[in-house]
């Protein structure tokens, strides 16, 4: 399930990139540490509790890694 959730992320990340929406190096990398975040994101939440800022922090960060501008992003 990791390994096809990271497939399908690096297809997204990389058509991303084509159409100039993403500036990434590495899809593979990137798509393994969105996958690890996302996985880390739901143990926390069914353990510790998160609240939706966090996540929305988290989505954030990953798309200004992505070479998203800020004004790009929607606000959380």
């Amino acid at each position: 399930q990791f390994d096809s959730g990271v497939k399908i992320m690096e297809r997204l990340i990389a058509m991303g990139v084509e159409q100039g929406e993403f500036s990434c190096e590495d899809c593979r990398g990137m798509a393994r540490h969105i996958m690890f975040v996302l996985e880390g994101l739901e143990i926390s939440a069914q353990t510790i509790g998160i609240t939706a800022e966090a996540v929305d922090r988290e989505i954030h960060f990953i798309l200004k890694m992505l070479g998203v501008e800020e004004e790009d992003i929607l606000p959380g």
